[in-house]
């Protein structure tokens, strides 16, 4: 397995934090629940992506009141579309784990294991609220230059306008380097539902037998 499977299943979910988060959830342990209880789950984190893209809208719309920020749009509508597209993947996935869901007896190890997976998909909803409000931050200082001073006004004009570009490039990088930073939390929570899905398939293989 994967490095970042191991990770998971080290940090070991539990019912009773899904429970807290997730209204109405009872869990995998009687099999009547078990396809509700994954769907519960992946229409709540679909949900919450739903509201983190449109929070990332409104960043967009702050970025673009700066007069040059049209130029931020390409690489920031490309992170946007990956973060729609982690949204649609666990709002449309239909897992294969018919043996799971049907059998009448699970082991506490396999209940643990997929707690552990379904509690990193919320765990990656608060770190991408981190990552927008360390972007909104970078971009807040884009949109928002701290005030020229008396001093300032008296530096000449070619000498203030290199400081000025070089201001500039510092506050791109800034944004640059939140942006790639989201992007890479957004692709590492991708292949953790993914490797959601391999936990699941395996438990209906095991179950199946």
């Amino acid at each position: 397995m994967s490095d970042l499977y191991d990770q998971i299943v080290r940090q070991r979910g539990s019912f009773e934090n899904l429970l807290a988060r997730i209204p109405g959830f009872r869990g995998y342990l009687e099999n009547a629940t078990r396809r509700t209880a994954d769907q519960m789950l992946r229409a709540y984190i679909a949900d919450q992506l739903r509201q983190r893209i449109q929070r990332f809208v409104s960043i967009e719309e702050m970025l673009l009141r700066r007069q040059d920020g049209l130029r931020y749009m390409t690489r920031s509508s490309e992170v946007k579309a990956q973060l729609q597209s982690y949204r649609d993947r666990i709002a449309a996935a239909v897992p294969e784990f018919g043996g799971f869901a049907s059998a009448v007896k699970v082991d506490d190890e396999a209940l643990e294991r997929i707690y552990a997976f379904d509690e990193a998909q919320v765990r990656y909803i608060e770190q991408i609220d981190a990552a927008l409000d360390a972007l909104e931050q970078a971009v807040a200082r884009v949109v928002e230059p701290e005030p020229i001073t008396q001093n300032e006004e008296n530096v000449d004009a070619e000498s203030e306008s290199t400081a000025s570009h070089e201001n500039d490039m510092k506050e791109v990088r800034s944004f640059d380097d939140e942006l790639t930073a989201l992007e890479r939390l957004i692709r590492e929570a991708q292949e953790a539902f993914a490797l959601r899905d391999q936990v699941l398939t395996n438990l209906h293989k095991t179950y199946s037998s």
